[in-house]
């Protein structure tokens, strides 16, 4: 069998090349970076794995060259920056990874919760200035978490904070799609979400960035959540109106908020956030694990398998639904 060209979007230092290893007698690997590296190549390439195109900004740029793909898997569960009109009206599949970060989402998600119930950041500030002050601390038992998306990542938040016997409220576009076997009381659909709002003490986002989700949550969402109330957000930034989010915790309408992702990528220094003592704030880096690389290297060695055999690929994305 003739080798397949394979259009990697990833410098040479891709950690996951090992995880390639066993499909290189089926795979000729081309690692772009930049559109000279593309080289004619381009137009011979079936099948693209944008593992760096967030950062590189490329598929868009080489798709009027990219002729004969039928293929493109993309190295992250969300496809908001490859989902350009081109590729959208294509018949080409795109597949993502879904399932590759729930885990390590999920704990993040219950490491922001515990956080605010032990009060750890006023531990550690008295813990600096060597006070012995004892705090009353709450029992996440005794609360609430809605999960705004109840996809892989909200699925495994949900299985995680139910060890922690919170109760729990979910909202998605599809409730008749949800698991039987999620411990969830209830699940609301969007146009109901300001109804599940008020209940929660902890308000968790993880749905994917969509033309029907892009700045969904904003001053009219804020407005309804407890004072109590912590806003997580795991989605993307683009999901919430920063702005209002801003304003809410400085003025102290909510408790505070944990935060992965951001409008703007990197934070600009300016920020307010960066210097908010109720944020808990990580630089994209919940899901940034060791073996990240490795992880997408593998789901793309198995859906590449499976592409040869012509068999169904994994985490086929609907392109018009945008996940």
């Amino acid at each position: 069998m003739e080798k397949q060209h394979v259009i990697v979007l990833a410098s040479p230092g891709f950690r996951g090349l090992e995880a390639l290893d066993p499909i290189r007698g089926e795979a000729h690997f081309h690692f772009v970076n930049t559109v000279e590296d593309a080289g004619s190549v381009i137009g011979q390439a079936e099948v693209i794995f944008a593992w760096d195109h967030a950062r590189h900004g490329l598929l868009e740029v080489l798709w009027p060259s990219a002729t004969s793909v039928r293929w493109v898997q993309s190295g992250s569960a969300g496809v908001e920056s490859v989902l350009f009109g081109e590729l959208v009206e294509s018949s080409v599949v795109l597949t993502n990874a879904t399932g590759l970060y729930s885990d390590v989402l999920a704990e993040f998600v219950v490491a922001s919760i515990l956080y605010f119930a032990q009060n750890l950041d006023r531990l550690r500030s008295l813990q600096m200035a060597r006070i012995w002050s004892r705090l009353e601390v709450l029992r996440p038992s005794s609360q609430t978490l809605g999960i705004v998306g109840l996809g892989d990542v909200g699925r495994a938040a949900a299985a995680l904070a139910h060890c922690l016997n919170m109760r729990l409220l979910g909202c998605r576009r599809n409730p008749e799609k949800a698991d039987e076997g999620l411990p969830i009381e209830r699940i609301y659909t969007p146009d109901r979400l300001l109804e599940m709002l008020p209940e929660c003490d902890y308000v968790l986002l993880c749905v994917p960035l969509t033309p029907e989700t892009t700045r969904m949550f904003g001053k009219a969402q804020l407005e309804v959540m407890k004072p109590s109330s912590v806003l997580i957000n795991i989605a993307r930034g683009g999901v919430v109106q920063e702005e209002a989010l801003i304003q809410a915790l400085q003025e102290g309408s909510i408790r505070g908020a944990a935060l992965d992702v951001f409008e703007r990528e990197p934070l600009p220094t300016a920020s307010p956030l960066w210097g908010m003592e109720n944020v808990l704030l990580s630089p994209h880096s919940a899901d940034h694990t060791f073996d990240l690389e490795t992880s997408a290297g593998r789901l793309f060695v198995e859906n590449f398998r499976r592409y040869l055999k012509e068999e169904p690929l994994l985490n086929i994305v609907d392109k018009q639904a945008g996940y």
